[in-house]
């Protein structure tokens, strides 16, 4: 059985929350375009399969209540140290994303954000305008984005001592990719 994640109870496995979000569309123009992703990630609805999809749309009068509905008050407890890497085709393997995905919290387990912003138009973009893009993302395919470095700020002696573990943590652990 797929984990509840917003139960927050913990699991073996991984899990996958995939958000999109995109303005001035409709729920039914949206559902067009994952429909077929989902149906090729799980042929023939698939029981026996190892992924379950559920999929779901909401709409926001405006920007502020979007906002408001992703950066809530229920984030900001969320506490850790983010790493960030640019990811091509040689770190797309098992050893790689087993080291960062690792956590200092066992039990917390590690939060990624996977974000596609490379792509065709980063790849095809002419030389004149090379200029502008940060030349890594010429040969990415992905931004990997992950926190557990973990951080307490209530016991926390200091900001500087609280940085400083999750930074020794990070160099012996993480950055070794």
């Amino acid at each position: 059985m797929f984990p509840d994640l917003a139960s927050q109870q913990s699991f073996n496995g991984v899990a996958i929350d995939q958000v999109f979000w995109t303005f001035n569309t409709t729920p039914n123009a949206v559902e067009a375009l994952v429909q077929p992703v989902t149906a090729q990630l799980n042929p023939r609805n698939s029981s026996n399969s190892f992924a379950e999809i559920s999929f779901s749309t909401f709409t926001f009068n405006n920007y502020i209540s979007f906002c408001s509905t992703i950066f809530g008050d229920n984030v900001a407890r969320g506490e850790s140290v983010t790493s960030s890497r640019l990811l091509g085709r040689r770190e797309l393997v098992m050893t790689f994303l087993g080291i960062a995905m690792s956590s200092q919290s066992a039990t917390k387990g590690t939060y990624a954000i996977i974000g596609l912003q490379g792509g065709p138009e980063i790849r095809d973009t002419s030389k004149v305008r090379w200029g502008a893009l940060l030349p890594a993302w010429r040969i990415a395919y992905l931004q990997f984005i992950s926190k557990r470095a973990t951080i307490d700020s209530i016991t926390a002696v200091s900001p500087n001592q609280t940085l400083d573990g999750a930074a020794k943590w990070y160099g012996e652990n993480r950055e070794p990719t």
